[in-house]
């Protein structure tokens, strides 16, 4: 499976959060009965535990979690939607970190059943990442390290809105998926990302976080730019149709590893859109 369509099955798949542990330390880090054994059922979250300083504590993951380095060489229990229990029962876990609306809600309950601590981590859009990042490190027992990130974000995304949000709108398909055509609404970090750069995502108002949609409906919302995670080329598909975009050459891929996921690197991603439809507007003003 592609990177972008597990992206895409993921959103498909979406329609919060557990608990909260007490500030500092996760119970069990707080008893000293035990070393945390972390597993992370998603690669945002893999991403989120090495920000928030406890990579050390993680001993499962699952595919695609390949960042930072570190993190390919952890043992793996199988992907976002299927779960292998016997490596997970060897690993010993003492907590699973498991992304709400991700993961199938039938795993993660099945495996509280079987005795697991699962803590869930809702998808949140960009706001949401330094909260998780904060809940991270308070639940493993790093809060310090993890408040340092969290506002080290937060101010990155101050600076990206205030640069860009109030400029001239410039509207914009953003292709996820292209069997079927798969785009966000404003209601997905993407779609929050493309407002935050003064774009206007012409599906902003899709109901739910993502959905598939027609290439007619596309070519009739006539948009400014065509944009996609991963490679451009995946966006051949819009050159028979000939619309404003095609005819300016606007058709750029972002990073999709930045871009989709759920971790500080997403404004890495941003940085890019914004990137983009500034140069769309310099054009546009020429």
């Amino acid at each position: 499976m592609t990177r972008c369509l597990w992206l895409a099955t993921a959103c498909a798949l979406l329609a919060g959060c557990g608990a909260d542990a007490g500030p500092g330390r996760s119970a069990d880090a707080a008893a000293g009965d035990t070393q945390p054994r972390i597993v992370s059922l998603a690669p945002h979250l893999t991403e989120l535990i090495f920000s928030a300083g406890a990579g050390e504590y993680l001993v499962g993951t699952v595919s695609f979690s390949d960042y930072p380095p570190q993190a390919r060489a952890i043992a793996r229990v199988g992907d976002a939607f299927r779960i292998d229990t016997e490596r997970l029962a060897a690993l010993a876990p003492t907590m699973i970190m498991a992304w709400e609306g991700g993961n199938p809600a039938a795993v993660l309950d099945r495996l509280v059943d079987d005795g697991y601590r699962v803590e869930r981590f809702a998808t949140q859009g960009l706001e949401g990442i330094s909260h998780n990042l904060r809940r991270v490190g308070s639940l493993i027992g790093s809060p310090d390290v993890a408040q340092r990130a969290a506002d080290d974000f937060d101010a990155r995304l101050q600076t990206l809105r205030e640069r860009y949000f109030s400029l001239e709108p410039v509207s914009v398909f953003f292709q996820i998926g292209e069997q079927p055509v798969f785009t966000v609404s404003d209601d997905h970090a993407i779609g929050q990302i493309i407002a935050l750069c003064g774009g206007r995502n012409v599906f902003a108002n899709l109901s739910g976080l993502a959905a598939s949609v027609s290439d007619e409906s596309v070519v009739a919302s006539d948009p400014q730019v065509l944009m996609t995670a991963g490679n451009v080329a995946s966006l051949a598909r819009w050159q028979r149709y000939e619309g404003r975009a095609v005819r300016a050459g606007y058709l750029f891929g972002i990073d999709a590893d930045t871009i989709t996921r759920d971790s500080l690197r997403i404004l890495d991603g941003a940085a890019q859109v914004c990137a983009h439809l500034q140069s769309v507007r310099a054009r546009l003003d020429d």
